[in-house]
């Protein structure tokens, strides 16, 4: 679903998934007992999960200066230091609050997520969704210049 809605509407492809993530989040922190609806959040935080990886790595190579290789690179550097940083402050908030509020907090991580890329048109400028490189299909149409 992720590369389908990214070839469509690429911030409809990152708001969706991120909105989906901080309410299911949200959901499981209100609801801790009901099991059901537990098995539900979880499900719609892991297919949104599915769905933002595809758009952002999407993202990154529309809008990444010069080789996308390095832009890749990037953004596996990043989920990773996501990954480690989200440990590390799940085991705070395990350590000082509780299990339940690791969904609070990573909802309301989510939210804050998606009021810095509703901002990104404001801190991009002019240049936002353009591409800093021409990708292999504009240079394979391109003529030869000797």
């Amino acid at each position: 679903m992720g590369g389908v809605l990214t070839d469509r509407n690429q911030r409809l492809a990152i708001i969706a998934p991120a909105v989906l993530l901080a309410v299911s989040l949200g959901g499981l922190y209100a609801v801790p007992a009901i099991g059901l609806a537990v098995v539900g959040f979880l499900a719609v935080s892991g297919f949104a999960m599915g769905g933002l990886t595809t758009a952002l790595q999407n993202r990154i190579m529309e809008v990444a200066p010069g080789s996308t290789e390095l832009a890749s690179a990037g953004n596996s550097v990043a989920y990773n230091v996501g990954i480690a940083t989200g440990s590390l402050l799940g085991a705070v908030v395990v350590s000082e609050v509780g299990i339940r509020a690791t969904a609070l907090v990573g909802g309301v991580l989510a939210a804050v997520a998606l009021v810095v890329f509703a901002a990104e048109p404001l801190i991009a400028g002019a240049s936002r969704g353009k591409p800093a490189h021409k990708s292999a299909a504009q240079r394979v149409h391109q003529p030869v210049v000797d």
